[in-house]
C-alpha cells in the first residue's frame, strides 16, 4: 500500500481533504539544529464534518504554554553551606549552557544572596548573568536578600531583606524586581502586601499553602493588607518543581488560573477590591482581622 492510499483509506471513517494529503506528502524539513527549541502542537486545520462535539486537546492553537526556568535552592537547610554555595555556581553555569542550546528559554533567580556568592566567586559567569539579564532571559525576582521564614520575623527584617536586595540588584543589573517570591515558607505575614508595596514589589508568587493545606482559592487573587495595601499574589500550581512525565495536569491548572483571573475583572465590587478572590466591601480597619494567606495576622491598633 502506497503512503497516498495509506492517507485516504477507505475503511477509515475519517477523511483528510486533498490538501491535507498533499502537504503530508511534501517533504519533511530536517530536524531542528542545535540551539533550536523544539516546537509541538496538537494537530490543527481542517477537521472532519462529522466529528462528534469534544473536550478540544490541552495543547491547541488557542493556547500557549509558557514553561519559564527556575531552581528552588534551600543553600543552608540540608546542605553544609559550602555545599549551597558551590550549588548556585553549578546551577547557573547550567542555566548558561540551557541558554546557548535553546534561544527561547528563560530563567529566573529569586534569592539574591546566590547572585553574591557567584559574583565573588566566578566573575566570568557573573559577567554571563549579567550580559543575559540586558537581554531579558534572565529575570531576577523576589528581590529578598533570601527566601526566609515569614511568620516569625519583626517588620524590620523583611524591610531589610528587600532593602539590601533591590540595593544589589539596582547597583550590579540596573534592574530591581518588581515580583516577589517566596515559595515555600509554611505561612506568610498579613503585612507583607505593604512591605512589598514598600520595596516596589506589586505582586507576589508563592506556594504555600497548597491546596491539600488550605481551602485558600483562586490561585491568583488580590492580597490586601489590613492598611489596604495589596499586591496580585498567585499560587504556584502543585508544587515548585516539574516532576517526570506528563504536564497535563500543570497545563490544566494554568488554563484555570487565566479563566479565575478573567473572573476577577468582573466581579470588582464598588472599591474595587478582592479578597481571596471574592468580592467584599472595604472593611473598617479598626475592625478587620485579615483572612489572608497568613498563620500570621493582626489588626492595626486604633488611633
Amino acid at each position: 500500500m502506497t503512503d497516498r492510499e495509506t492517507l485516504t483509506d477507505p475503511d477509515t471513517d475519517l477523511q483528510p481533504d486533498k490538501a491535507a494529503v498533499d502537504a503530508a506528502l511534501e517533504p519533511q524539513p530536517e530536524a531542528p539544529s542545535k540551539g533550536t527549541a523544539p516546537v509541538a502542537n496538537a494537530p490543527a486545520g481542517t477537521q472532519p464534518r462529522d466529528l462528534p462535539p469534544a473536550k478540544r486537546p490541552t495543547a491547541t492553537p488557542q493556547r500557549t504554554l509558557h514553561m519559564i526556568g527556575n531552581a528552588h535552592l534551600d543553600p543552608v537547610w540540608l546542605w553544609p553551606w559550602q555545599e549551597g554555595y558551590q550549588e548556585a555556581r553549578a546551577t547557573f553555569w547550567s542555566a548558561i549552557h540551557r541558554m546557548e542550546e535553546y534561544p527561547d528559554f528563560v530563567f529566573t533567580c529569586d534569592q539574591i544572596v546566590l547572585l553574591s556568592w557567584v559574583e565573588e566567586s566566578d566573575p566570568e559567569l557573573f559577567e554571563q548573568i549579567k550580559r543575559r539579564v540586558a537581554e531579558g532571559r534572565w529575570v531576577n525576582v523576589g528581590g529578598w536578600w533570601v527566601e526566609p521564614d515569614n511568620n516569625m520575623p519583626m517588620g524590620e527584617s523583611f524591610v531589610r531583606q528587600g532593602l539590601y536586595g533591590q540595593r544589589y540588584l539596582e547597583s550590579r543589573f540596573g534592574i530591581p524586581a518588581t515580583v516577589g517570591m517566596n515559595v515555600d515558607p509554611f505561612g506568610h505575614n498579613a503585612m507583607l502586601p505593604q512591605i512589598l508595596k514598600g520595596q516596589g514589589l506589586d505582586s507576589y508568587t508563592f506556594l504555600r499553602p497548597g491546596p491539600h493545606e488550605s481551602d485558600l482559592a483562586p490561585s491568583l487573587f488580590w492580597w490586601e493588607a489590613p492598611d489596604g495595601s495589596r499586591v496580585l499574589a498567585y499560587r504556584i500550581p502543585f508544587e515548585y518543581c516539574s516532576p517526570p512525565g506528563s504536564v497535563d495536569g500543570q497545563t490544566e491548572e494554568g488554563a484555570g488560573v487565566a479563566r479565575s483571573h478573567g473572573r476577577l475583572r468582573r466581579e470588582r465590587d464598588r472599591d474595587g477590591v478582592l479578597r481571596r478572590g471574592q468580592p467584599r466591601r472595604r472593611p473598617d480597619h479598626r475592625e478587620h482581622r485579615s483572612r489572608s494567606t497568613a498563620t500570621t495576622a493582626w489588626a492595626p491598633s486604633e488611633g
